[in-house]
């Protein structure tokens, strides 16, 4: 999810499509292959979702 994020991805089919066109390159963001839609969306369902805003408030912090 954070790379939807910080590419600026509109929806969760948005992202699927950015990471799937970018196949060869995925090793290097520590995924290593293709992610199916419905496995993103159960991770996001499950992940406690305070986790995501500590580290964006962090990020934000760091930024000013």
């Amino acid at each position: 999810m954070a790379f939807g994020q910080l590419t600026h991805r509109e929806s969760l089919s948005d992202t699927i499509l950015c990471l799937q066109a970018n196949k060869a390159k995925l090793y290097h963001l520590s995924v290593g292959e293709a992610i199916s839609k419905s496995t993103l969306s159960k991770a996001n369902e499950n992940r406690y979702w305070r986790i995501n805003q500590e580290f964006a408030m962090s990020l934000i912090e760091k930024a000013n």
